[in-house]
């Protein structure tokens, strides 16, 4: 409440978060700024446009959630948020702090501190709404020279010349492969299609064995009597068993026969 902030305020803490109303989050900035805060629990908002100089800059975990879930931030977000450690023309240096959590790595800290190049990605995405209105305004050939000097269609033209390139290559590569399986012991290419048929009819042969044994199976079955002693080979219940009840007919059957185990 509005009391809790203030008394925070006197004692020289407070919040910055994009849930504040902006009178709020305007008094917090000017305080700061002048030094009667001391310390800001803050969001990264308060690194985005606002000029707020910190002698240090403590990250409670290198992980945000961006909308849809949790991730990693990215080295642009964490030089974004340590940037302001450091007041110019106050402060010699600045620190930047990361608290260690479980499963916490400095390998990847130091990877995040020592990255000074971040690639540049679009996010521009045309929705209906938006083609509806370029096509009312400019017409479609108009509308669409627009999209096409867009920053998005530079780098999904640049993608699309870079994995045609690796499907070249990788044509290049298989014309090579093909080139060495020829010699003089014969053509792999052609024993290679040889092992697969075999294979292919070696497969077909045992699901037609298997179908087979089961038909026998089950014809055997239905000629059981009560009364009769059978092996059976393998399972839990392998060893001679007695016929108690062969079960109905086919077609009638419930799926259970009865049967007696003796050892």
């Amino acid at each position: 409440g509005y009391y809790e902030w203030l008394e925070g305020l006197e004692r020289g803490i407070a919040a910055h978060h994009a849930g504040m109303l902006p009178t709020f989050k305007e008094v917090v900035e000017e305080l700061f700024v002048r030094g009667l805060v001391k310390a800001v629990f803050a969001t990264e908002t308060l690194a985005l446009g606002i000029n707020m100089p910190a002698r240090s800059v403590v990250l409670e975990k290198l992980v945000k959630w961006n909308g849809e879930q949790h991730a990693d931030i990215t080295p642009g977000e964490y030089t974004q948020l340590t940037g302001r450690a450091g007041r110019r023309g106050i402060d010699v240096e600045g620190h930047a702090v990361v608290l260690w959590q479980r499963g916490f790595s400095p390998d990847h800290l130091a990877g995040l501190a020592g990255t000074r190049t971040y690639p540049l990605r679009s996010s521009f995405k045309p929705s209906y709404n938006m083609a509806v209105n370029l096509v009312e305004q400019f017409g479609r050939h108009r509308s669409r020279e627009l999209l096409e000097t867009s920053f998005a269609q530079f780098q999904a033209d640049k993608s699309v010349v870079g994995i045609s390139r690796q499907v070249q290559r990788n044509e290049e590569g298989l014309e090579g492969y093909k080139e060495s399986m020829t010699c003089h012991l014969g053509d792999f290419d052609e024993y290679a299609r040889l092992r697969r048929e075999l294979k292919d009819r070696e497969t077909e042969l045992a699901k037609q064995g298997a179908a087979q044994r089961r038909a026998e199976a089950a014809v055997a079955l239905e000629k059981l009597k009560p009364g009769d002693i059978i092996h059976v080979p393998t399972g839990k219940f392998a060893g001679l068993a007695l016929v108690l009840d062969p079960g109905l007919p086919a077609g009638r059957s419930n799926g259970h026969r009865g049967f007696e185990h003796h050892d």
